[in-house]
């Protein structure tokens, strides 16, 4: 429209101007009028500005108005969670995560089938340890031997470690070290403290239904007896 409509087209910035103000709604181009001086209809100039105020002003403009709405509202409620769950997992974390041997013992809980196989394992995994072959494990040789396992990062042993795994050597033999049975019992104790303390910090993992905190409910109940049956059981045995 430069030649026709050279006030409002003949330069960039005048156009650039012109389209500003039929986006912002100051009303139709005076120099495109809609009819020519018959009075016939300008089927060029009506065209042109009524499909870019259809398409801009009615279509993109609230496409865009709506985006940004939305990508506004998303963010803000992203922000107010992102502290609360952050929290979450930092507590869950801070909670599940209390034995060195935690990495060992979630494959365990998570290979074994039956109490035969979790014994089969158990002794192998004391034949692993006992590099030596003299039967027996002190904090040292638990420790080198743990550390050379297949876990990343390596889980290491301290002698404090060593003395929660065998309650301060009431767990170990005669000699202050865990033989093959020894190792057995101080392992499943663990295995039990550490699948006790999944359950207890389970709803801490995410947000959960109500069949699934009834279920849960059901395996901590199940799992406090089963952990009664065996402490009665020991005291008997001793």
């Amino acid at each position: 429209f430069g030649d026709g409509a050279g006030g409002d087209f003949g330069r960039f910035d005048s156009a650039l101007v012109a389209m500003f103000r039929l986006t912002a709604g100051m009303g139709w181009i005076e120099s495109l009028p809609w009819a020519g001086p018959d009075g016939a209809l300008q089927y060029g100039h009506v065209l042109f500005v009524t499909s870019y105020v259809v398409a801009v002003n009615w279509t993109l403009l609230q496409v865009s108005v709506a985006v940004l709405l939305d990508s506004f509202v998303t963010a803000r409620l992203g922000s107010q969670r992102e502290p609360e769950e952050r929290a979450a997992e930092e507590r869950a974390e801070g909670s599940t995560m209390r034995s060195a041997l935690d990495p060992l013992l979630d494959r365990l809980a998570s290979d074994f089938v039956d109490d035969a196989d979790l014994t089969a394992r158990l002794r192998a995994l004391f034949k692993m340890l006992d590099s030596d072959d003299s039967e027996g494990l002190n904090s040292q040789q638990l420790s080198m031997g743990i550390k050379k396992l297949d876990f990343k990062p390596r889980i290491h042993i301290s002698d404090s470690d060593f003395a929660i795994i065998t309650q301060g050597g009431a767990l170990c033999a005669p000699d202050g070290r865990l033989g093959p049975a020894e190792f057995e019992a101080a392992m499943r104790r663990q295995l039990r403290h550490h699948q006790q303390r999944q359950l207890a910090y389970a709803p801490w993992a995410g947000p959960m239904g109500r069949a699934e905190a009834v279920q849960l409910g059901a395996l901590k109940a199940l799992f406090l007896e089963q952990m009664r049956a065996h402490d009665e059981g020991a005291r008997r045995d001793a």
